[in-house]
């Protein structure tokens, strides 16, 4: 084994063999050893700058350090020895991995190997020092978003367990807030809570400061009657709240929220949500790690998870339907099929996760301009679409308008084929549903 050191190292410690180690992190190495001192702030980062990220890292720094595979106290031969046997099974499943294919796939790839090798959940873990107040320890030094997980979790590469829901500041998205109750008229956090005082005999109800005597005592400030005994003269009916700064009185207050990062208040019910999970591998997920490369979606299977779509006995029933009106009635009726006939290029140079989103915008543009009233199915990579009571022409100009938004807003060329059949040519396009 040969290992990466970091912190105190003088004097050596004697279960620790310098011919093994390093304290240059671009030196060749198998394992990360943390010892007393070890900058820990950062340290994810410069093993990344390394391709050192997944590495098995043992603690005995004796400070908390998430990331870490093993912790235990001052090195030692025992611990030294247990570090090394679980390290050597961290490094044997990963040997089980390729490199990945394409460079977008990479962190994707990495988080999900890291789930892989440690045989465990990405596990979500409190840190106030971020603004999403979230993070997860595995992926510390991964370049990988919550978003991207989700991503790999919408196509069951992980499986989801949820972890908890933050609320979000509204004006720069951040979950370090200040839950507190506030005013209902002005949104102040300047409120004192009271009883109210409510006396029998004249019916007399307000704020018991309104009524407490300079003795201690009770006096009512309508009638001036001593109130003594309570149930007899008067109850306490409610708790109250009271503004300072602008006087007004509520039985409830509201619940609002100050941002910690940028000041701003937010109300409850105005204030948008997030939530985290924590995710495990699936089986397809290790079957693309074996495969060092993400699954790519078609374009059928983006528009499907935007939109949603016909099955194909569904679609099938209602092109025969609209045919027949089509026949009956010498109404216009078209059917049409899209297909990305440089899929194979774009994915090869791509990768799925970048072939995903760039589907994603596409299908995003295909769904603004179909009508709610067109019917979709999917037929492997093909998309086949239903446009009842509309003429060829009608047709080619919402394809045209598909077509320019697509080559204004992609970024990648997308060579997206669409074949048009009318009624007298119906017979081909049914060909084409499953």
């Amino acid at each position: 084994m040969r290992f990466l050191v970091e912190g105190t190292t003088s004097p050596w410690p004697e279960a620790l063999p310098r011919a093994q180690c390093s304290t240059d992190p671009a030196a060749p190495a198998d394992a990360v050893i943390l010892l007393e001192g070890a900058a820990t702030d950062g340290l994810m980062a410069r093993l990344a700058k390394h391709d050192k990220a997944l590495l098995p890292i043992g603690n005995f720094s004796g400070a908390q350090f998430k990331r870490a595979d093993y912790a235990g106290p001052a090195l030692s031969e025992v611990g030294l020895t247990e570090f090394t046997a679980k390290a050597i099974d961290i490094l044997g499943r990963l040997s089980e991995l390729p490199p990945p294919a394409a460079p977008s796939d990479r962190p994707a790839l990495e988080a999900m190997a890291m789930a892989f090798s440690r045989e465990s959940e990405l596990l979500a873990d409190w840190c106030p020092l971020v603004p999403e107040a979230v993070r997860y320890p595995l992926l510390e030094g991964i370049p990988v978003s919550r978003e991207s997980l989700e991503d790999l979790a919408a196509g069951d590469l992980l499986r989801r367990r949820p972890f908890d829901t933050l609320h979000l500041c509204g004006h720069c998205g951040s979950s370090r807030l200040n839950v507190r109750e506030e005013c209902i008229k002005c949104g102040s956090s300047n409120l004192r809570q009271t009883s109210l005082v409510h006396h029998y005999r004249c019916a007399h109800q307000a704020p018991a400061e309104e009524f407490e005597r300079p003795d201690g005592g009770l006096l009512c400030p309508k009638c001036g009657d001593t109130l003594r005994h309570y149930g007899v003269d008067y109850d306490r009916p409610a708790e109250i709240f009271h503004c300072g700064d602008c006087g007004h009185v509520n039985d409830e207050p509201a619940v609002g929220f100050v941002c910690m990062d940028c000041g701003k208040r937010t109300e409850a019910e105005r204030a948008d949500k997030r939530t985290w999970h924590h995710y495990a591998l699936t089986s397809k997920g290790v079957a693309a790690l074996k495969a060092g490369a993400l699954p790519a979606r078609s374009l059928g299977a983006a528009i499907a998870r935007i939109m949603g779509t016909y099955s194909p006995r569904d679609f099938r029933l209602l092109c025969d339907y609209q045919s027949d009106i089509a026949r009956r009635y010498e109404r216009p009726l078209c059917g049409g099929v899209l297909e990305v006939a440089n899929y194979d290029e774009l994915a090869q140079r791509l990768g799925g996760r970048r072939l995903n989103q760039l589907f994603t915008l596409l299908a995003e543009i295909i769904s603004q301009t179909l009508r709610t009233s067109d019917a979709v199915a999917l037929s492997g990579r093909l998309v086949l679409v239903l446009f009842a009571e509309t003429p060829r022409a009608g047709v080619e100009r919402a394809l045209e308008r598909m077509r320019q938004r697509a080559d204004e807003t992609l970024s990648e060329p997308v060579d997206l084929r669409i074949d048009i059949f009318e009624a007298d040519d119906w017979e081909r396009f049914m060909e084409q549903v499953p």
